[in-house]
């Protein structure tokens, strides 16, 4: 460590003044910090030394007079609050010790809130590091209650002509130009920020592309030049313990400047606050170190950084999925609770559609079908109320619940039902009898915090309270144990915000804290103990993520791409898995076949290449079709996940691909592939038209088992060649080998170098860069065979079913006459008359049926079942008139009437 200034204290007057003192620096070979003693420590330098860039700029000439204060306090009292930073302090000092500075400023008060307050911060840059760590304390007095603690604030940061930050935001968004877009903002830790770090990163020219614009609007993009030279700035809380707390930064300021900081939330010892007469003690440690810091390259090379720290992480501790047993842990023991069953793991599609049984069966049927592949559904709307009336109250059913959940199963359809896991209906018996108010989040006010659904009124729950946590149990074991259902999706446990509680009764500080983060862990802790006892291989999971659930959620429901705001020059992008994904399981979007398939191809597409699990969604399903462009995409790119490119997509690595146009100029990353151009546009939620500009062919790179995956998707309706280079030395190669795994398999030869690739309209390619191809291609998953046939009536009898000669059909809700007819068998199934004797089974729905049944209950005569599922048994008999009468059978047993 080099130290440019003396270790020695040095007091400065700040409201007398005094002679110029020279900035204190900390510096080594990666990094320098500097704070100028002459305006309040403010931070006057970070410097990138590898790359030769300064990121602090001086005050614009027409903001001579900003304040740029390490710190800035909220004190509050019951009527006023006033807001102190360095300015405010009557003197302050620093002192050297080795790579530590230590920076006090004390006499801080207000003429409208008398005290003596004093801020301490320190800040350690290590020997190797090329990042600072700050911290801060505040003590002393003031009239009224310690707020807020904004801190470290940094001022001056440089504009480039091309550059780019990364936010935290759930899935992860990627900002392009900020000052430009000129949107200052910050974002609420837990949750909707999804990890605790931002980066900025630019160059001082224009990459090829230039950012496009369309129709007098920036678009998004799918380009990805190559920024691996670019000057980064990274910033990052280090907290292990899920302090609430936001990341903010402004990109408005004077002299095309930016500024970024941390917002500390106090946790306060009592509520309601008092009547202040006379000054109270203060004592405030932030509970964490600020990271700030350099690094060369974009993005994914600040998702290195913070990746060294999250994996020291008790959520990560049960290790990538590489290390995830595949047997069932031991009962009782914490890796079972923890652990994440083999099926989880395996799902090719995700189906996330609606209501009652008989609707949704031939639904599932029909894509599981179509896709051939293993299938999961989030399961909405299964109950009689209205779509959230009564939560988390989410029964009585549908009719025929325990019977559609079995055929479920059988159709190798895995069904996890919606509860709203966050909230509790004030109209509900249960919070009336069991007084739920009492765990309810308060306000500063004493009320509720209220969620307005309709004509409903919810009370957010306080994530901290046992109360809402043995409720959660209670729910979950009705539906899996009592209901056979395959886990639960319990929704906003990451999609929310914290919400401040104010009941001294909760057991937990008020206003802040970390009891929100803590107490979802906790939640589901406990929940998924005690289910793991009645059902080993139930599954959980939230819609939209959060690092500090990863390992006691089996997944996480990403819809960010089609259901969150994005202004122009602001996009979803990847960034949770360039951290998290060797981690957990990620999936969906809100994409559905009744897009158009050039709309389709973009949003399912993004999925693919992103590394997420495919999903469709809607409310009324429409069959899957041959020759429908959409149908065929959603087949291609869901087999492709599925058969070649799940090794990869599900616990790979994400590496560095440099995606650009054929026309621009090669770059020097490892991977690169150069593509045609091609515009398109999608609807968000609201019907939020966005334009996006990019490849016609999307790809991304990934990491596992020592081999590299390409994954591919031609988004357009052409056909389309790709230059693909792979730079050996880059990557490190040694003779390894590509192969390419989808659609066939095919030696292509030495990895290494250049190679063109044609795709078909709306095909995907997905290649392996491997050193033992035999491995590579052991790797790839087979198609399901489906030996069933699912029958739905309106009013009238099942629909027999036919097999070749020798077959036997069975089901598992009446017994099956297989009659010999011709060259084969006809299936068919029966149910008792009222006589007592056997006859075809029939069946009766409600006229109106699905959304517009909602609230009301439907039909549920036992012997009026509205489907059937006719399972083709691997046994075979050859009977002669008049058949045989299973009366139940799969591979292990049959039992049946035979004649003779």
């Amino acid at each position: 460590m080099k130290v440019r200034s003396a270790a020695v204290i040095c007091a400065i007057l700040l409201l007398a003044g005094c002679a110029l003192a020279q900035p204190v620096e900390l510096t080594n070979e990666h990094l320098t910090v500097a704070f100028d003693p002459e305006d309040g420590y403010a931070v006057s330098s970070i410097y990138n030394r590898e790359t030769d860039v300064e990121f602090i700029e001086e005050r614009p000439e027409d903001a001579l007079n900003q304040n740029r204060s390490l710190f800035e306090i909220e004190v509050q009292s019951q009527t006023q609050t006033v807001l102190l930073t360095a300015a405010d302090a009557a003197e302050a000092s620093h002192e050297l010790d080795g790579d530590t500075l230590t920076i006090t400023w004390s006499g801080i008060e207000s003429q409208r809130m008398p005290g003596d307050l004093t801020v301490t911060a320190t800040v350690r840059l290590p020997e190797d590091s090329a990042r600072a760590f700050f911290r801060c304390e505040v003590s002393g007095e003031t009239t009224g209650w310690l707020w807020q603690v904004d801190f470290p604030r940094v001022f001056g940061v440089r504009d480039f002509a091309d550059c780019q930050m990364s936010l935290p935001y759930y899935w992860g968004r990627l900002v392009r130009k900020l000052l430009r877009l000129a949107r200052a903002a910050s974002l609420e830790y837990p949750e909707p920020a999804s990890m605790q770090w931002l980066s900025y990163w630019g160059v001082d020219e224009d990459r090829d592309p230039p950012l496009a614009e369309e129709e007098g609007r920036d678009s998004e993009t799918g380009w990805t030049p190559d920024y691996s030279d670019a000057a980064g700035l990274y910033w990052a809380a280090e907290d292990s313990d899920l302090y609430m707390k936001r990341f903010a930064w402004n990109p408005t300021l004077p002299g095309e400047q930016m500024s970024f900081h941390i917002e500390n939330i106090p946790g306060l010892d009592d509520w309601p606050m008092p009547q202040f007469t006379a000054p109270v003690e203060v004592a405030y440690q932030m509970p964490y170190a600020v990271s700030v810091g350099v690094f060369t390259g974009d993005w994914l090379s600040a998702a290195e950084i913070y990746s060294e720290w999250a994996e020291q992480q008790r959520w990560t501790q049960r290790g990538p999925v590489d290390e995830w047993p595949n047997q069932t842990p031991n009962p009782g023991s914490d890796q079972l609770a923890r652990w994440t069953p083999p099926w989880f793991r395996e799902i090719g599609f995700w189906a996330k559609y609606y209501h009652e049984p008989a609707k949704i069966l031939p639904e599932w049927g029909a894509y599981r079908k179509w896709l051939g592949v293993p299938v999961a559904s989030h399961w909405y709307r299964y109950n009689i109320a209205r779509f959230n009336d009564n939560d988390p109250e989410h029964l009585p059913p549908d009719p025929y619940l325990l019977q559609g959940v079995r055929a479920a199963r059988e159709l190798g359809v895995e069904p996890m039902p919606y509860v709203l896991a966050t909230i509790w209906d004030t109209d509900t018996q249960s919070w009336i009898r069991e007084n739920a108010r009492e765990s309810a989040v308060e306000t500063a006010s004493g009320d509720i915090l209220p969620w307005d659904i309709g004509t409903n009124i919810f009370a957010w729950m306080c994530m901290s309270q046992e109360q809402w946590h043995a409720k959660m149990r209670e729910i979950c074991e009705k539906l899996i144990w009592e209901h056979g259902m395959s886990g639960v999706y319990l929704d906003v446990l990451a999609a929310g915000s914290p919400k401040l509680c104010y009941d001294p009764d909760h057991g937990h500080t008020v206003h802040g804290g970390n009891y929100w983060g803590q107490g979802a862990r906790e939640l589901m802790e406990e929940l998924r103990a005690d289910i793991r006892r009645v059902d080993p291989d139930a599954c959980f999971f939230t819609e939209e993520v959060g690092e500090h659930l990863i390992d006691v959620m089996d997944g996480f429901l990403t819809l960010d791409i089609t259901r969150s705001y994005t202004p122009g020059g602001e996009q979803v992008w990847p960034i949770l898995a360039g951290v998290y994904h060797p981690y957990t399981i990620l999936f969906g979007s809100d994409a559905t076949i009744t897009m158009p398939p050039e709309e389709f191809a973009i949003v399912y597409g993004q999925q693919l290449i992103w590394g997420s699990q495919p999903l469709n969604s809607a409310v009324t399903v429409p069959a899957p079709q041959e020759g429908d462009p959409s149908s065929e995409i959603l087949r291609e790119y869901t087999r492709a996940y599925y058969v070649a490119g799940h090794p990869w997509l599900m616990g790979g690595r994400m590496l560095r691909m440099s995606v650009r146009p054929k026309d621009a100029p090669q770059g020097r990353c490892g991977i690169e592939l150069a593509a045609d151009e091609y515009t398109t546009r999608y609807s968000a939620i609201n019907n939020r038209l966005k334009i996006w500009t990019g490849p016609a062919v999307m790809a991304s790179a990934w990491e596992r088992f020592g081999d590299i995956g390409i994954v591919m998707a031609n988004i357009s309706g052409e056909e389309r060649t790709i230059d693909l280079t792979i730079r050996g030395d880059a990557l490190g190669l040694n003779g390894q080998q590509m192969v390419r795994l989808w659609p066939e398999v095919e030696q292509m030869g030495d990895a290494a170098g250049e190679r063109s690739l044609t795709l078909a309209p709306w095909q995907c390619a997905v290649l392996c860069i491997t050193g033992d191809t035999d491995a590579a291609v052991a790797r790839l998953n087979e198609l399901d065979e489906m030996p069933w046939e699912l029958e739905v009536v309106q009013d009238g009898p099942i629909p027999s079913v036919s097999g070749p000669v020798g077959s036997l059909f069975a089901s598992s809700d009446v017994p099956v006459a297989n009659v010999p007819d011709g060259d084969g068998v006809t299936a068919t199934a029966q149910q008792w008359n009222e006589e007592g004797r056997l006859a075809p089974m029939t069946g009766r729905q409600a006229e109106a049926t699905g959304a517009a049944y909602e609230g009301r209950g439907l039909p549920r005569t036992a012997n009026e079942q509205p489907f059937a599922l006719l399972r083709r048994l691997p046994h075979t008999a050859v009977a002669r008139e008049p058949g045989v009468l299973v009366v139940s059978g799969d591979e292990r047993h049959l039992l049946a009437v035979v004649p003779g």
